[in-house]
């Protein structure tokens, strides 16, 4: 079904582990497998993206 949805990714690895856990690697996000069960996804944003996020909310912040 993540196939069908996103697509092949960019890179698999794995597995590694017992029980054993595979990544499916996406431009912005990784999908974890456990056997042929999607157990979990984390995006991944580039760091430019991470520092853009944290000026923005730096300069949401008061001075004391």
């Amino acid at each position: 079904m993540v196939r069908r949805h996103f697509g092949e990714p960019v890179r698999r690895l794995g597995p590694i582990g017992q029980p054993p856990i595979t990544q499916w690697v996406y431009p912005d996000f990784i999908v974890y497998f456990e056997h042929q069960h999607a157990i979990h996804a984390v995006w991944t944003a580039p760091s430019s993206a991470l520092s853009l996020q944290r000026d923005a909310h730096d300069s949401t912040r008061q001075a004391p």
